[in-house]
């Protein structure tokens, strides 16, 4: 996957006009062309850029919006089918006050929401099921993971999203990165996308950590923008948007310092309180696939909570 830098001069020197990216590189593809001139940004032969892998968050496509003066279109695709499922229409009417939405199934592809083996109605959360002519069998070598998601011709995608009444799909979240809190289901995206509305975050993902008492809380890992937001800030606008068991946990009851060399903070030592929600980095890790490495940041946020508890019973 190639740089912003990298992108932008690929851009110029092959005059494209269709470029499709991870939400994640859509971000940095943004804040590049930011430092460069208006007239740079302008001369580019681009046309349609497509968002994917993650939601783009609301922030990042005004700033997309104002620099090009044409909105971002959304799409969401799976690897087992070779492409989209469904993606925003290329007019702009269609699309009118459907920023965020993944957008409608794609030609040829036919999509079920299912909860318990049944349909369920439109407005309503399911897991998408898809089937399409570029379906195959199953996967090389695993009879178990295909009969597990390959069921009477249909693929279980493990995305669990809703349908509103003009046949758009809304994301929810991975059904595998739900976090069960005392009893209520809690789903990281919608998390997520409320603390990206906060002007000086950057980036955000939220993983859930083990808890005694609760069975499962969520932290939040905080790329900042220009100016780095307070845990207090973040939380004061968190009761604004989410619910109590949504919000990350919050009880303050030990200060620390992690180094560097242990996890990927700023040059110097930074103060982490137990249990406090929000844990601020300079990068984001990737995985394979350029997406955020939320099983990597899941593990360190496990490791961090379990090397502070454990400084404290010290």
């Amino acid at each position: 996957m190639p740089t912003a830098a990298q992108a932008v001069e690929l851009i110029q020197r092959f005059n494209v006009s269709v470029y499709a990216m991870l939400s994640s590189a859509l971000l940095d593809f943004v804040e590049h062309l930011e430092h460069r001139d208006l007239g740079s940004v302008a001369a580019l032969a681009l046309r349609r850029v497509v968002g994917s892998g993650d939601s783009v968050p609301l922030q990042l496509q005004s700033r997309f919006l104002e620099m090009f003066g044409w909105p971002v279109l959304e799409g969401c695709g799976i690897t087992e089918i070779g492409g989209y499922y469904a993606a925003q229409p290329l007019d702009p009417l269609d699309r009118e006050g459907k920023a965020g939405a993944m957008g409608r199934p794609t030609k040829g592809t036919q999509v079920r929401l299912v909860e318990d083996g049944k349909d369920v109605p439109v407005g309503s959360i399911g897991e998408v099921l898809l089937k399409t002519p570029s379906l195959p069998l199953g996967y090389w070598e695993d009879p178990e993971a295909t009969k597990e998601l390959f069921q009477d011709g249909w693929l279980r995608t493990g995305d669990l999203a809703r349908f509103d009444l003009d046949g758009f799909l809304w994301f929810v979240a991975r059904r595998k990165l739900i976090i069960v809190r005392r009893g209520s289901n809690l789903a990281p995206a919608a998390v997520e996308r409320w603390l990206l509305e906060h002007p000086k975050v950057k980036a955000v993902v939220v993983v859930g950590v083990p808890d005694s008492a609760e069975g499962e809380v969520p932290v939040a890992w905080v790329l900042p923008g220009d100016e780095a937001p307070t845990a207090m800030e973040l939380e004061e606008h968190a009761t604004k948007g989410l619910a109590s068991y949504e919000q990350p946990v919050s009880r303050l009851t030990l200060l620390v310092s992690v180094k560097q060399n242990r996890w990927d903070y700023s040059s110097k030592d930074v103060g982490c309180k137990l249990g406090e929600g929000y844990w601020f980095r300079n990068t984001m890790p990737l995985n394979s696939v350029g997406k955020f490495d939320r099983a990597k940041l899941k593990d360190e946020a496990k490791a961090l909570m379990a090397n502070l508890a454990a400084t404290a019973g010290a």
